[in-house]
């Protein structure tokens, strides 16, 4: 059996790593949906962003005034923390892109 443990280096490389995805976006929110009481898995429990919108409760790649812009600007989910990172930088690129245009 081939197992690999994580070292204190690897770790903090890691936590650095993570860290730095979110100042450069100016995230601050990391949201893990717990599986259900049932111990029921789901996928895309992941978040990273905003916690935004009129009553502060969504979760976005930007600051949002409305509930609409907000709904468009949803952090996908991702089945782990880095999957969720990639995808909620591409919706930022995308969000990016319709500003300059």
């Amino acid at each position: 059996m081939n197992t690999k443990m994580l070292t204190v280096d690897s770790i903090r490389f890691i936590g650095k790593f993570i860290t730095n995805q979110l100042h450069k976006h100016n995230w601050c929110d990391i949201w893990y949906a717990c599986p259900s009481p049932s111990g029921i898995d789901t996928p895309d429990r992941w978040c990273v962003g905003v916690w935004t919108g009129p009553q502060n409760d969504l979760i976005c790649v930007k600051h949002c005034k409305t509930n609409e812009e907000a709904e468009k600007w949803l952090s996908p989910g991702g089945n782990d923390i880095f999957e969720a990172i990639e995808k909620s930088e591409k919706l930022l690129e995308e969000y990016n892109d319709n500003q300059r245009t």
